[in-house]
């Protein structure tokens, strides 16, 4: 005897459906499609996040840099001066 449950064979409550009719998507051990799609959107969307951080840092980042007055920013040096 097989200790897994197939889709076709009757169900292991006992009302003389198939599985796959009766407990199929109640069982603790029958796959989540839901809470597997919302796992994935929720990684993707992380990942979506730090492309967009990453762009940021590497497009913006230089040339609005602040200096006392009096100094201008060199972008050679990496300092004001």
């Amino acid at each position: 005897m097989s200790s897994t449950i197939g889709r076709n064979d009757p169900c292991h409550c006992g009302s003389g459906r198939k599985y796959k009719h009766c407990c199929q998507g109640t069982s603790p051990s029958a796959p989540t499609t839901t809470s597997s799609k919302a796992i994935m959107y929720v990684v993707g969307g992380v990942v979506l996040l730090g492309l967009v951080f990453m762009t940021i840092s590497l497009v913006g980042g230089g040339g609005g840099q602040a200096c006392p007055p009096g100094q201008s920013w060199s972008a050679a040096h990496g300092h004001c001066h």
